[in-house]
């Protein structure tokens, strides 16, 4: 899949299974003092690197409740992962010289909770410490699947969302998805109150609507296009630009956990739909943006 290599896709279903796992070197034991840089791995190779031991956080739903056993990944070059505990939180043993802007935070509650990326501050005293929680949005229990072959053009609908899939379309999902069975592969959208805005999307002026998409990440052959139901209650015929939420680790820093166009769409005639205009359309499941042209 696009910016996910092998490695990272491997810790996710690792995680999902209650193992951990990370493809680098981690700590054992008491570490030293990061002033000097004890107990992390590697060289300092730039004056903006520094020594990170872990990264600490919670994961809960829109509600504040814990989301117990979330995988966690702190990823770019190499990766970083655990689960959260019971009570959704978590710690990532790190122990290496890293530049922070280089990395990016997944978060998978998978299957029932949907996904989210989010960046990483810097550390201090050897630690990146989240500032608040990560929520994730609960996903509804089932959806209709994607079709996991080559077939005739259909249209699939979960909530507010509705894709249309052309004729010949395939789809490629995240092995952690493959892992959960039929669930990981059936279309699931939830509509997020904008007071649960994810921080990726706060950089988008004027957002009117907010949905998280699952299976996350599943990636199609040719771009969808989207029906969404004016819930925002736009102006009839107003033109929308529909962006999502990246997930490339590739550039440095990695775009993962920013917000992408991904689409300009209208609201109907009768007001009562946003559809993507001919041509446009998305390639990847995952949040959506809705965006009030200026």
């Amino acid at each position: 899949m696009r910016g996910r290599p092998l490695r990272q896709l491997l810790f996710r279903l690792h995680a999902l299974l209650g193992v951990a796992a990370c493809a680098c070197q981690t700590p054992h034991g008491s570490p030293a003092d990061p002033a000097d840089g004890g107990g992390c791995s590697g060289s300092l190779d730039a004056a903006d690197f520094a020594c990170v031991l872990r990264v600490d956080g919670a994961v809960t739903d829109l509600a504040g409740a814990p989301v117990p056993h979330a995988a966690v990944s702190m990823c770019s070059r190499q990766c970083y992962g655990a689960a959260a505990g019971a009570d959704g939180r978590f710690s990532i043993a790190v122990g290496a010289f890293l530049r922070s802007s280089d990395y990016a935070l997944h978060v998978s509650g998978r299957p029932d909770f949907a996904d989210v990326y989010a960046k990483v501050p810097v550390p201090a005293n050897g630690a990146i410490t989240l500032a608040s929680p990560v929520r994730v949005p609960r996903l509804p229990a089932s959806g209709p699947p994607l079709p996991a072959a080559a077939g005739p053009a259909l249209q699939l609908a979960s909530g507010d969302v509705a894709l249309d899939i052309p004729a010949g379309v395939t789809f490629t999902v995240d092995v952690a998805d493959v892992a959960i069975g039929p669930l990981g592969r059936q279309l699931r959208s939830v509509r997020v109150p904008l007071d649960a805005m994810p921080d990726f999307a706060r950089s988008v002026p004027d957002v009117a609507a907010l949905y998280a998409l699952a299976p996350p990440g599943a990636a199609s052959s040719a771009p969808l296009a989207v029906h969404l139901t004016n819930a925002a209650g736009l102006p009839a015929s107003s033109i929308v630009e529909l962006y999502v939420l990246d997930d490339d680790y590739r550039p440095l820093p990695p775009t993962a956990g920013s917000a992408k166009h991904a689409a300009r769409a209208h609201v109907s005639a009768d007001g009562r739909t946003i559809d993507t205009d001919l041509g446009e359309g998305i390639t990847s499941l995952t949040w959506l943006v809705v965006r009030k042209s200026p």
